[in-house]
């Protein structure tokens, strides 16, 4: 499993592995975190394309420290690596990503499907992959 993560912290496209099992590190399985990650883009497409049957809630999308990754970051995360440089930009970029997924989301529930479309492949996407990169590096760098 710690190839994966260094593959995806290297910026590189992985398949999620299949190996059962945690990656836990100061309270967060990150394999978990990564993949809660992953999968917002397919729930607000979902939302775009009017096929969810979810109700989201702009704030709560928008808020950075509702999540388990959020409150891992204020909390655990931040007691453990909140030195660390990764941690930092890792806390902004996930601050971003949901200020970017509140915004998609707006824009998908007011029918604004062109808008929501383009930020959720532009700005929405940079900082998911952003966030998938630093919570791998900071698995990695922490397991070697």
């Amino acid at each position: 499993m710690l190839d994966w993560f260094k593959q995806i912290a290297g910026g590189r496209e992985a398949a999620l592995p299949d190996e059962e099992g945690s990656a836990e590190l100061a309270g967060l399985d990150f394999k978990t975190a990564i993949d809660a990650h992953m999968k917002w883009k397919v729930r607000l497409e979902a939302v775009i394309d009017g096929r969810s049957e979810e109700t989201l809630d702009v704030a709560v999308v928008s808020c950075d420290n509702r999540c388990t990754l959020g409150q891992w970051l204020e909390g655990a995360g931040h007691d453990t690596f909140g030195a660390d440089a990764v941690f930092g930009e890792l806390v902004e970029r996930h601050r971003d990503f949901h200020r970017e997924a509140g915004a998609v989301l707006e824009l998908a529930q007011a029918g604004n499907r062109d808008a929501a479309l383009k930020l959720l492949r532009g700005d929405y996407y940079r900082n998911s992959e952003r966030v998938k990169v630093l919570l791998a590096r900071l698995y990695a760098e922490h397991q070697t």
